[in-house]
């Protein structure tokens, strides 16, 4: 028989305790990205065309924070910043754009209404679009595709 101290003892008591309490569910209820980009012009005209986004704040910041826009659709929110001081991704990668090879963030996702209208608008449009709409394979039941907007960020949407 193992012998365990009283101290363990009542932290795995605690332990148990505090796993066994219920919590109310709060799901998520929209969604938040921000992107430094190159030319927040032709990035904020992007989403606001392929997404029905809108422009809800515009400021310039002084140097070398340069231009910050704040688009909405509904309950998701896209921060667009363009630094005077940013480096392009691309070149700071020396060439490597292999995103889902490194840690951190490596593409966003929006969930739409009605995904075949999205892909043909994005496909009619010229978008660089990475994977045509598929099944998902798991418990999400979802159809999905992936685009990279104009600054080369991966976006995978998805819906019914």
């Amino acid at each position: 028989m193992i012998k365990t101290s009283p101290v363990l003892a009542a932290l795995a008591a605690l332990l148990t305790a505090a796993c066994s309490v219920t919590h109310q569910s709060r799901p998520a209820t929209g969604g938040f990205m921000a992107l430094s980009v190159a030319d927040i012009e032709i990035t904020a005209d992007w989403y606001e065309r392929h997404f029905d986004m809108q422009t809800i704040v515009s400021a310039e910041r002084p140097p070398p924070d340069g231009e910050v826009r704040l688009l909405r659709a509904g309950n998701l929110i896209v921060e667009l910043q363009q630094r005077q001081d940013a480096i392009d991704r691309h070149a700071a990668e020396a060439g490597f754009r292999a995103a889902h090879r490194t840690t951190g963030i490596f593409k966003s996702g929006l969930i739409v209404a009605d995904i075949d209208a999205v892909f043909a608008a994005l496909q009619s449009s010229g978008a660089d679009i990475v994977h045509p709409i598929v099944r998902t394979p798991d418990a999400l039941g979802l159809r999905t595709f992936a685009v990279r907007d104009p600054e080369g960020n991966m976006i995978q949407i998805f819906g019914d």
